[in-house]
């Protein structure tokens, strides 16, 4: 499965107006959070999701859908810092 990343500032009218063109999966990167994005499926699902490294792994975090959530709720929710696993 191949995603194609764009950085863009996302916003509620990007999210809403985003097709993917053909492109399979592509993830639209926000230009102010870093690993914050918005994956966009064939069947017109749109999910915001967080990139983020653990224990030397890439992981993907889904937050929710669009339009369940906002953009900045999405957003706020990616920035939040979230605790660390203890060994």
């Amino acid at each position: 499965m191949r995603v194609e990343l764009r950085r863009v500032k996302l916003t509620d009218r990007f999210v809403k107006s985003a097709t993917t063109g053909g492109r399979k999966l592509p993830i639209f990167m926000d230009d102010e959070v870093i690993g914050f994005g918005v994956q966009l499926r064939k069947t017109g699902r749109k999910s915001f999701t967080l990139d983020y490294m653990f224990e030397g792994r890439r992981r993907r975090l889904y937050i929710g859908d669009f339009p369940d959530w906002s953009t900045n709720a999405a957003r706020e929710h990616a920035a939040t810092p979230r605790p660390t696993r203890l060994s």
